[in-house]
């Protein structure tokens, strides 16, 4: 591929510090979407899996299949 008639710029380093700013920002905030998530899933898998055994004797295939969801989490 030619280069002819392209124009490569920078940006200034005022804002290259302002991006990475950002990106490290919105690296923590991802991080803590995805731990919360994880937390959340697991949490509502495991008192899913509490009420059910306290409400009646569950199911073998019951029990798996909530433990799946718990561990998936």
């Amino acid at each position: 591929m030619d280069n002819k008639g392209r124009v490569t710029m920078e940006l200034p380093a005022q804002l290259q510090a302002k991006f990475a700013t950002l990106e490290r920002k919105l690296w923590w905030v991802d991080t803590v979407l995805a731990v919360s998530g994880t937390l959340l899933g697991a949490f509502l898998a495991f008192t899913l899996f509490f009420v059910a055994d306290l409400a009646a004797e569950t199911a073998v295939g019951t029990r798996l299949a909530l433990f799946t969801l718990a561990a998936a989490a």
